[in-house]
């Protein structure tokens, strides 16, 4: 596995995104049939910044994270990104452009034939140029050490492999929020390392959910807890 070269050198003619804002003003939610998981939710995402989201299991961390990219609706509240209010289930195609999420489950983001082509999957669809999107993925994969990988099927690779491929995926697309769930879990050293130190040098404005130590400290500008449904 080739490793990626230090630094953050990016081609001059590859413009990377400006990092993002995020504001969540009074929001709630809960699943059906059941009490509110999240109550009147306030949360502030400067540009830059990088949110550890903590809580105890079942406390609606990944719920939450969900929410802010538009997988589940709030049932209340107010939410703007980089200033815009999304406020209708139309204005989720422009926020999932801003914000992007990387799950738990990497083989959620793994569904073309090859890992070049799940690179160049979103950009496509956002009507990214076809040379912009080949320098976004040549990028992007050189850049979590997966450069002679393009051809590559997804099921070829190894589970760090495709954590890496999977984040690489999502940042072609160039958003300007970065959401992660638990984004080192089952990574040897190897691949967790790559995984940090791309996040750390990383263009965007992160939060993310971690149990990992070696990340937290590494990355955390702010930490946030979930408490009984509410934010501290």
């Amino acid at each position: 596995m080739q490793h990626p070269s230090s630094g953050d050198n990016h081609p001059a003619h590859l413009a990377m995104p400006v990092p993002g804002s995020l504001q969540l003003e009074d929001a709630s939610f809960a699943y059906a049939q059941s009490p509110p998981l999240l109550s009147s939710i306030t949360l502030s995402l400067e540009p830059g910044e990088r949110v550890h989201l903590r809580g105890d299991n079942g406390s609606g961390k990944s719920t939450l994270l969900n929410l802010l990219v538009g997988l589940r609706p709030w049932q209340q509240g107010r939410m703007l990104v980089n200033g815009r209010p999304i406020s209708h289930t139309s204005d989720y195609p422009w926020l999932r452009q801003q914000v992007g999420f990387l799950s738990q489950e990497p083989r959620d983001h793994l569904f073309c034939p090859s890992v070049g082509d799940d690179c160049r999957f979103g950009p496509h669809n956002y009507g990214i140029s076809h040379e912009e999107t080949e320098q976004r993925c040549c990028w992007w994969l050189a850049r979590v050490g997966l450069a002679g990988h393009h051809a590559t099927p997804p099921s070829h690779l190894s589970a760090g492999q495709a954590q890496l491929a999977a984040l690489a995926a999502v940042c072609c697309c160039h958003p300007s929020i970065l959401l992660l769930d638990e984004p080192s879990s089952d990574l040897d050293q190897q691949h967790r390392d790559i995984l940090i130190e791309t996040l750390r040098q990383g263009p965007w404005t992160l939060c993310f959910t971690s149990h990992d130590p070696a990340l937290v400290e590494a990355i955390t500008t702010r930490t946030i807890t979930i408490v009984d449904g509410k934010l501290t």
